[in-house]
């Protein structure tokens, strides 16, 4: 696999293999292209309980938060729930990752944990926002605005093309969605 540079993202934008809507050249890096963060967020705010990895939806445990033009706290140990302003469609020959900007690793924030693989065809019947999973793991609080460039998202050309499309319940569109275990249960 081979990485792509800012070149070959503008080349490849609007074609076969990539596209981004709401593509902004200014978000456009060397090696990535930056996400922005988009207005919507969902906050876990519920008590701790068992989250059944067979059956729960976690939906419940969210509520969602418009953040404002001033900014939103994120406040320590808390989880997260947000979406990239841009929606992607991958073709069968990129996958993608993603990786927090360094100045939000630098105070504390953690994105994705280990989630941060795009698949190849991701999006392909409907260009998607990807789900950021953004957790205060420093004492701080931490304000964030809407759409500030958030995270990287670097293109990776596959060896060949994939041969089974992208079928997961999470590319949903326009919506940020929780983890569905009655929809996608552990196996």
């Amino acid at each position: 696999m081979s990485v792509l540079s800012d070149a070959d993202i503008l080349q490849a934008q609007n074609g076969a293999e990539l596209e981004i809507i709401d593509f902004d050249v200014q978000c456009l890096r060397s090696s990535s292209y930056l996400l922005r963060l988009h207005d919507r967020l969902l906050v876990r705010d519920s008590a701790p309980v068992v989250i059944d990895s067979r059956s729960t939806d976690t939906a419940s445990l969210f509520s969602e938060v418009t953040i404002p033009a001033e900014g939103y706290v994120l406040e320590p140990g808390k989880l997260y729930l947000a979406s990239s302003v841009e929606r992607l469609r991958l073709g069968h020959n990129l996958c993608a990752d993603m990786g927090l900007l360094s100045c939000y690793a630098r105070i504390g924030l953690n994105l994705n944990f280990g989630s941060n693989f795009v698949a190849a065809t991701f999006g392909m019947g409907i260009a998607s926002r990807l789900t950021l999973e953004i957790i205060n793991l420093s004492h701080d609080r931490i304000r964030i605005y809407p759409g500030v460039k958030f995270c990287h998202l670097r293109f990776h050309q596959q060896l060949s093309p994939s041969s089974s499309p992208y079928s997961g319940i999470y590319a949903a569109g326009e919506q940020t969605l929780p983890t569905n275990f009655n929809l996608k249960p552990a196996r």
